[in-house]
């Protein structure tokens, strides 16, 4: 599996509950379209660890079968389509990404 993560922040000028419901009821719709896609998961920051503010909205991860495969989604209308809708619940020019592998202790 090839898996991409992605960190979430707040956009200026929404409210927060609003946005982690676009997340979860429109923008986790679109985005289980992208073709080759096998595995995608949002994770929403609810407090911090000491109960405070979350520092971020949360986490995104989605999984391909390969880097191919993930380069391949990248290219259609599909995946573009939710690149450009982030905007409307987060912050679209912090969205730190990496490629990621689990190690799994306890299950």
């Amino acid at each position: 599996m090839f898996k991409i993560m992605f960190v979430v922040y707040e956009r200026e000028g929404i409210d927060r509950d609003e946005a982690l419901r676009y997340w979860r009821e429109q923008h986790g719709p679109l985005a289980s379209k992208v073709p080759g896609l096998r595995y995608y998961a949002q994770t929403h920051a609810l407090s911090s660890a000491d109960g405070g503010s979350a520092p971020y909205l949360g986490s995104a991860e989605m999984a391909f079968d390969s880097q191919g495969a993930f380069v391949e989604a990248t290219a259609s209308p599909e995946f573009d389509a939710v690149l450009k809708d982030v905007v409307n619940f987060a912050d679209p020019d912090n969205v730190p990404t990496a490629v990621v592998q689990d190690y799994v202790f306890v299950d």
